[in-house]
């Protein structure tokens, strides 16, 4: 509870006590030995009640036993009584179980409460026991079901506190969740962009510093050819910008509907050729290849980048492609006759491969033999493909 609250609910139960033990101390009428007596095990009463909220004894484990303590006082203050019903005396038991239930978790609170109203309950049997009546019996059933039904509601109430809790909790819990997912959300549009950019930009870049460096050795030799490959270049840096500023954007689809990622492979490799030089060989098996469109843009990013490896990176001639598809996979193979390096790291474009494939269920494996070597296979049937439209389209060798 609220700390002002608290503070109220403290001093209204001092008073309610206060109030009960004096009416209840009136009605003794006791002889001043018996007044002191009374007197010190009232002040002991209301100190256990009111001292268990030091922060020292509140933290301690033990912290519910001095509820007990405060039960088994006024048990033995009402034992002192000259009355076998002190009805002031009783009204304390009921200050004691909304205390405890409201300061105690539920099932402690309960067990306690348990405790309390068995106490409670002695001096009826007592009263039944020497003058049984219908009047006392009726007064000890009315005290039995009013302390049994104060146990129930505020036990209940204590469930109802306690669960709205756990909403809360499972609210804040979700409200947590809900952010750090907005955050996965911004980091993954941010590494597919990143990604977007590196295989559709680097790539194009690499072919135009190709046609460049193709350009300047022409120079003086073959002008129609200079001419040709300065035109591929700006043809190429137009479709880079317009790459970049798709990436920049956000937009999701690289491809129109009616041009689809594997129909753009042959258009891609006969543009890199005459790019850069190198000699490609693509074969597709078979030529009528029916692919989820997910599966035909990450073969498209992984040749394209592929691609770009080789012409960065490898004194290769020749590059060779093979697509087949089998058994409901896509199996995918590149390779180049250039000379293998001893060793190799995975920088962005092969762990974007690596990614690519990933999210689709598939795999990727990268060789060096005579030259580097990739080989890929791409379920068609996992639910990551299955989640995208599906259609026949064709790609031309």
């Amino acid at each position: 509870m609220k700390t002002s609250t608290k503070y109220i609910f403290l001093l209204l139960r001092l008073i309610t006590i206060l109030l009960a033990l004096g009416l209840a101390l009136s009605l003794e009428s006791p002889r001043p030995q018996r007044l002191k007596m009374l007197l010190s095990l009232f002040i002991l009463l209301i100190v256990s009640i009111h001292g268990k909220e030091c922060k020292g004894i509140k933290s301690s484990k033990f912290y519910p036993l001095f509820f007990l303590v405060d039960i088994l006082l006024l048990f033995i203050i009402e034992s002192q009584s000259k009355f076998l019903l002190n009805y002031y005396m009783h009204f304390v038991y009921f200050i004691l179980l909304f205390s405890t239930g409201i300061q105690l978790p539920r099932i402690k609170g309960t067990l306690i409460n348990a405790i309390t109203f068995v106490l409670s309950m002695v001096k009826f049997y007592k009263l039944l026991q020497i003058h049984f009546s219908p009047a006392n019996l009726s007064l000890a059933i009315f005290s039995f079901f009013t302390a049994l039904l104060s146990i129930i509601i505020i036990n209940y109430a204590k469930h109802q506190a306690e669960e709205r809790e756990k909403i809360k909790g499972l609210y804040e819990e979700l409200r947590s969740y809900g952010s750090k997912l907005r955050e996965l959300t911004i980091i993954e549009e941010r590494n597919r962009i990143a990604m977007e950019i590196h295989d559709g930009v680097g790539h194009r870049m690499t072919g135009l510093i190709m046609a460049l460096e193709m350009s300047k050795r022409l120079l003086h030799k073959d002008l129609t050819k200079v001419e040709e490959l300065l035109q591929h270049a700006t043809d190429t840096a137009r479709q880079a910008l317009t790459d970049l500023r798709k990436a920049v954007d956000a937009l999701k689809e690289d491809f129109p509907p009616q041009m689809h990622a594997i129909h753009r492979i042959g258009e891609m490799v006969q543009h890199f050729e005459l790019q850069t030089g190198l000699k490609i060989h693509l074969s597709i098996n078979p030529s009528q290849i029916q692919l989820p469109r997910v599966v035909a843009e990450a073969a498209y990013r992984i040749i394209q980048e592929a691609l770009t490896n080789t012409a960065k990176h490898s004194n290769a001639t020749e590059i060779f492609i093979g697509i087949e598809v089998r058994k409901k996979t896509l199996f995918l193979e590149i390779r180049d006759n250039g000379t293998a390096s001893e060793a190799f790291q995975e920088g962005n474009g092969l762990q974007g491969m690596r990614m690519r494939l990933g999210n689709l269920g598939g795999k990727i494996s990268f060789f060096l033999t005579s030259g580097f070597h990739i080989k890929a296979e791409v379920p068609l049937s996992s639910s990551h493909a299955d989640s995208k439209e599906r259609g026949d389209y064709y790609a031309k060798n």
